[in-house]
């Protein structure tokens, strides 16, 4: 910029004025600076000016990672709904700041803000992390989740039903003749744990008892997935449903039981969450719970404003509903009648 002023012969606060626009400059010295700064190629360093001005519009959006559980960034349902965070980003004119960290760091959560790259952060993922981003929130970092509403939270959180979710799918694997059904899924991640609950709902419902032999803990982890399954199949010849916590753990189930000799839906019913895209075309396509992805990304982002206006750290939850196909023996009209 002083580069700019010295050819122009004018000072550094008035090209400044009319790089931005501002009033206050003359037409032809405005045009002037500006071609003078094409020559050289300046361009405004929009992040040396939020230094200064101390405000910006760019949200830092950040994904946890634990590379010891081989957790991967291409989970279909992960992409989706980072893209509908970036989608309502960019409908409101604020830049987007993408970073992975590890599950092991998450106080890093705080760099962006506190360096005045970003006003804020999203977190996509609850994780294990209840109580680091309680201490997050507490040194003053606007601060919004995607997860669920647990107690003892000092942060806002936007998340689905999935307790409620839970409870579609186990009640719709009930209502489609099962009575053993098995539950696969890390019910110490508080979503799951809540998808769990349902499940424990939808029997109570029922006058039935819910067979806690039938939950195996594991994350969402192909071979992990696989060799749950394998453990149910030799130790509970008796089960004759799965409620899988994720569509990707639901796809390996599903996978692993023909592999075994077995037939969806006529020896086991399976059911998944989430409801990606791909498993209306897998065969038999699977019957899964589907969250609101689409609602996700302004929820977030309309939290997020809230608690930069200094609000106190809101709770939004989305609805879902489930979505019955070939994978489970009741038909969908019905499903939807008694569901």
């Amino acid at each position: 910029m002083a580069d700019v002023a010295r050819l122009a012969g004018v000072s550094v606060a008035s090209v400044s004025r009319a790089l931005r626009g501002e009033p206050g400059v003359r037409e032809d010295l405005r045009h002037r600076i500006e071609g003078i700064a094409r020559q050289l190629h300046y361009e405004v360093d929009e992040g040396a000016r939020n230094l200064r001005i101390r405000h910006n519009r760019t949200i830092s959006v950040v994904v946890p990672h634990s590379p010891a559980a081989g957790e991967s960034l291409s989970d279909p349902f992960l992409l989706a709904l980072i893209g509908s965070i970036a989608d309502a980003l960019t409908a409101r004119s604020y830049d987007l700041l993408l970073s992975r960290i590890d599950t092991t760091q998450v106080g890093r959560l705080c760099r962006d803000v506190e360096s005045r790259r970003a006003m804020g952060v999203i977190v996509v993922g609850q994780g294990h992390h209840h109580e680091q981003l309680n201490m997050v929130a507490d040194r003053g970092v606007p601060l919004v989740v995607w997860g669920a509403h647990i107690e003892g939270r000092r942060y806002a959180t936007v998340g689905s039903d999935n307790r409620l979710g839970g409870r579609l799918a186990t009640a719709h694997l009930l209502d489609g003749g099962a009575r053993r059904v098995a539950f696969i899924g890390d019910t110490s991640l508080p979503e799951v744990a809540h998808r769990h609950a349902g499940y424990v709902d939808a029997h109570h419902a029922r006058g039935l008892l819910p067979p806690m032999e039938l939950t195996r803990p594991a994350p969402f982890v192909q071979a992990r997935v696989e060799r749950e399954l394998a453990s149910l199949l030799a130790m509970e010849p008796g089960i004759d449903a799965i409620f899988a916590s994720s569509d990707l753990t639901a796809m390996t189930v599903v996978h692993a039981l023909h592999r075994a000799g077995l037939r969806v839906p006529e020896d086991l019913q399976v059911v998944g969450f989430d409801d990606i895209p791909m498993v209306a075309q897998m065969r038999p396509a699977l019957s899964s719970v589907a969250q609101s992805v689409e609602q996700a990304g302004a929820a977030l982002l309309r939290a997020l404003e809230a608690v930069v206006d200094g609000a106190q750290a809101p709770s939004i939850v989305l609805p879902t509903t489930l979505q019955p196909r070939e994978s489970t023996r009741l038909a969908p009209c019905e499903s939807a009648r008694q569901t």
